[in-house]
């Protein structure tokens, strides 16, 4: 069973604890007496480190091959070529949440959660590259 998670894993699927049940229920169908419960399963995650993970990032989006990698460089070097190094700059957005609290706390008894303000501007930072 963690054969195949690793491969599926390793290919970019995406699982669910739904499907993990199914393969084995298909794997176990030799023996009878094993049911694949959800006990079963939370056992299988944890003696196995299996935990829902949520994504982050967009990182799984880029391609990292080497054609990708040598095609990007010969194309910013013809552009510098073209507009000249004085004119190549480096910037980036990001979302600023000037009204956004803590959504986590140490406590000694659970609280109420409130609803996140998601109030913000865009901020866009930008540096001038000196390649001399």
């Amino acid at each position: 069973m963690i054969t195949w998670i690793n491969l599926m894993e390793s290919s970019g699927a995406i699982l669910s604890d739904s499907m993990l049940i199914a393969k084995a229920l298909k794997s176990g169908k030799n023996f009878p007496e094993f049911k694949a419960s959800r006990g079963w399963l939370e056992k299988f995650k944890l003696r196995n480190g299996i935990k829902l993970r949520k994504f982050h990032g967009d990182s799984g989006s880029v391609n990292h091959d080497e054609k990708s990698i040598t095609d990007f460089n010969e194309t910013m070097s013809l552009k510098i070529e073209q507009y000249g190094l004085d004119n190549v700059y480096n910037a980036d957005e990001t979302g600023v949440f000037y009204k956004a609290i803590p959504s986590k706390s140490v406590c000694t008894k659970s609280r109420p959660g409130i609803k996140l303000s998601k109030d913000r501007f865009s901020l866009l930072l930008c540096k001038l590259f000196w390649f001399r």
